[in-house]
């Protein structure tokens, strides 16, 4: 085996590949990636067993077909520009010639690489920067742990669900706390469909190493999903189990925000305000620190809420509007910011009903946050 390419692409692949590497592995095998080049590709694959994840060189030049184990520290001995040399030397190990430098590194048997698994059909085509929106604007909003969920429930939340409905696919995610939802459209009617639970945190990390442009396809089955993007392809194992009922669970503050109610207000002001407010708000990093927001005919108002180290006031102009409902919630603030944060529009909706505050933009994103309960001993 043996191939040129710039060094910056070949550490861009094993970079991109690597992030389907556990921390930590049973098997030292999978502590590699494996290089494998054909007469006019080459392809770094990295896996857990649960996902595998291939990344491809562009615009390489070819000598010798073959494959390779390799370590992904590989990346850190390249330099920074120019090209490098990978070649299988008659003993099996690998040598790197970059630059002025050449390092020679032991692998293992290629044929120890567990094979990737079969991707499913492709079912769905979309343009890339949508999907790679449509992940950043929901899979935020999966838990990273059990919590106090109990097991088998925060195992089924740390997943985005995938659901075809009619000219929609919708990508769903909740901790029950906060439910982000990203409504895709799509070239035809496909009905009602099987759905996908995949795991959040691996599919953020296919949708951080693909191109910013070109298409994505998308499939799936009862066990896998395939996501493939330019030279970036992917297969994922599924999460089983019963993901809430998330169109009951947000109830009419999703169907109202659907249908564009609530009031508009800039992005920029309410993150602002929020901001201004964190040091009077207790545990804003853990996200239990609330706000209270009051809302009125021509103004929007933002104060701490319960537990809160000192007290302040922070307004927000409305146009006036005389059928505006006085309404008011108890809001954890960091969950609120945090889907802020992942939009890129100059202004919101925002709807405040049933202690709930429903953000929601023009094309098609509905972030619900359930608002604090009660206090008991206050009866």
């Amino acid at each position: 085996m043996k191939f040129t390419a710039p060094c910056r692409e070949i550490t861009r692949a094993m970079a991109a590949a690597a992030k389907a590497i556990a921390g930590r592995s049973v098997k030292p095998v999978l502590a590699n990636l494996l290089l494998a080049v054909t007469d006019d590709t080459v392809t770094f694959t990295g896996t857990d067993l649960e996902m595998w994840l291939s990344v491809g060189v562009e615009k390489p030049h070819v000598e010798q077909p073959g494959k390779v184990l390799l370590p992904p520290a590989v990346a850190q001995s390249l330099p920074a520009v120019d090209s490098a040399v990978i070649e299988t030397l008659p003993d099996g190990n690998v040598r790197v010639k970059a630059k002025d430098s050449e390092m020679t590194f032991n692998t293992m048997d290629v044929d120890e690489f567990p094979s990737a698994r079969d991707v499913p059909d492709v079912m769905f085509r979309m343009p890339a920067p949508a999907f790679i929106e449509a992940v950043s604007r929901t899979a935020w909003a999966a838990p990273t742990t059990d919590g106090h969920l109990g097991t088998k429930a925060g195992f089924v939340l740390q997943a985005v669900l995938l659901e075809p409905q009619g000219y929609r696919l919708f990508l769903v995610a909740t901790d029950t706390h906060v439910a982000a939802v990203q409504d895709l459209p799509l070239p035809e009617d496909y009905g009602k469909m099987l759905s996908a639970l995949v795991p959040a945190g691996m599919l953020r990390r296919v949708v951080s190493a693909m191109p910013g442009g070109g298409e994505v396809v998308l499939g799936w089955n009862e066990q896998r999903c395939g996501i493939q993007c330019g030279q970036v392809e992917a297969s994922i194992a599924l999460l089983a189990g019963r993901f809430p009922r998330w169109r009951a669970a947000m109830g009419e503050p999703f169907k109202v925000a659907s249908d564009r109610d609530g009031f508009e207000v800039r992005r920029e002001d309410l993150m602002s305000a929020i901001r201004r407010l964190a040091p009077l708000v207790t545990d804003m990093v853990e996200s239990y620190g609330s706000l209270m927001i009051d809302v009125n005919k021509d103004q929007l108002r933002l104060s701490p809420g319960k537990n809160a180290i000192g007290t302040g006031v922070v307004e927000i102009p409305l146009p006036e509007d005389e059928n505006r409902k006085h309404v008011t919630a108890e809001v954890r603030a960091k969950l609120l910011l945090n889907t802020l944060t992942v939009l890129d529009c100059e202004s919101v909706r925002l709807l405040i009903r049933n202690n709930m505050a429903c953000v929601t933009t023009d094309d098609g994103y509905v972030c619900a946050v359930q608002g604090m309960m009660p206090d008991p001993k206050k009866g």
